[in-house]
């Protein structure tokens, strides 16, 4: 995430993360967690998406590449293996979803 995000680093003592985040609203919003087990999550229910945006999210994340989060997410987080992002043209688009997704909501 190249436009206004920061890089939050969980504290995990056998599993290592990162989290891009930015602040909405004066809170700080995790826009999914990149694991050191090879998993990236998607806490959908930590957004500030109504629930029409956040199944319009998880669609568009379901077209591209082998991704296949279920619906029942935008209530909850889904996950995938970070391999699913080692096509560059898979990742840039997975980026390009977020910026687009919350650069209408993101302050700063």
């Amino acid at each position: 995430m190249s436009k206004g995000a920061d890089i939050r680093w969980g504290k995990g003592a056998k599993i290592g993360t990162f989290y891009p985040t930015l602040e909405i609203d004066g809170k700080e919003v995790q826009l999914f967690g990149v694991f050191s087990n090879g998993k990236i999550e998607i806490v959908f229910q930590g957004f500030p998406l109504s629930r029409e945006a956040k199944s319009r999210l998880i669609e568009e994340i379901n077209s591209i590449g082998k991704m296949s989060l279920p619906e029942k997410a935008v209530d909850t987080w889904a996950g995938f293996p970070l391999v699913y992002l080692e096509d560059d043209q898979v990742l840039e688009r997975f980026i390009k979803i977020f910026e687009k997704t919350f650069s209408g909501i993101s302050a700063g």
